[in-house]
C-alpha cells in the first residue's frame, strides 16, 4: 500500500491491526508480518495515501511463473518480468495491470496444501491477522473486469451479485483453496475497494 508517511502507517498496523514490523529497506518501505508462514503480508511504501502499489499472488514455482508470463503475452497483455525483485526477501516476479489500473504481481513464495488459516495454530493475541486473503477492486467497466479475471488471470468465478436491473454488482473469483482471492465491484471510478486479511476463526473476529 502507498502512504504519505509509511512509518506512521506501519505504526498504526502494529498498534491496532496486529502486525509486526520486520524490516525497513533503504527506500523507506516498511514490511509487516502477520501470524502466518509468509515473511510479510503487508508493505507500506511512499506514495499517494491509500493507493495500492501492487497486489501479489503466489504461484508454485518459477516454471509456473514463466508459463504465466507466456500466457499473458499470448493474450496481448504485456507483462513486466522481474528476475530480481527490489523488494526484501522476494523471489522473481511477473507484473501486469488489470483494467482498473492496479498492478497485479505473481511471484514464488510459501505454498500450503490448505488455506494458510488452517495450516497454522491459533495466535494467542488479538487482533491477529494470519495472511492476506483477498482484494476487491472497483471497476467502471465491471463486465470487462470479470472477463479479465477469468480469461486473462485464469481465475474461476465463485459467485456473483446482480442488481434488480440485471447489471452485475460484484463478482468473486478463486484460484483453488479459497472461496475467492480476487473480486471486482461495480463503481463510478476505478480503484481499490478493500483488502482483506485472514483470521483464524470466529472467536478471533
Amino acid at each position: 500500500m502507498q502512504a504519505d508517511d509509511p512509518a506512521a502507517a506501519a505504526r498504526f498496523a502494529q498498534d491496532h491491526m496486529g502486525f509486526y514490523l520486520v524490516h525497513v529497506d533503504k527506500e523507506g518501505r516498511h514490511y509487516l508480518s502477520a501470524h502466518g508462514l509468509d515473511p510479510y503480508s503487508l508493505v507500506y511504501t511512499r506514495g499517494q495515501q491509500g493507493r495500492v502499489d501492487h497486489i501479489s499472488y503466489v504461484v508454485h514455482d518459477v516454471d509456473d511463473l514463466v508459463a504465466a508470463a507466456e500466457l499473458l503475452e499470448q493474450s496481448h497483455v504485456a507483462p513486466d518480468r522481474l528476475d530480481q525483485s527490489p523488494l526484501w526477501r522476494h523471489g522473481p516476479a511477473v507484473r501486469f495491470r488489470n483494467p482498473s489500473g492496479q498492478t497485479i504481481e505473481l511471484t514464488t513464495g510459501v505454498n500450503t496444501p490448505v488455506p494458510m488459516g488452517a495450516a497454522v495454530s491459533a495466535p494467542q493475541s488479538a487482533p491477529a491477522p494470519i495472511c492476506f486473503d483477498h482484494a476487491v477492486v472497483r471497476a467502471t467497466d465491471v463486465r470487462g473486469g470479470y472477463e479479465f479475471a477469468s480469461r486473462i488471470m485464469g481465475l474461476k468465478e465463485s459467485a456473483r451479485i446482480v442488481a434488480p436491473d440485471g447489471i452485475p454488482v460484484l463478482g468473486f473469483f478463486r484460484s483453488h483453496t479459497l472461496f475467492h482471492c480476487y473480486a471486482v465491484a461495480r463503481s463510478q471510478y476505478d480503484g481499490l475497494h478493500h483488502a482483506q486479511f485472514t483470521l483464524k476463526n470466529p472467536q478471533a473476529i
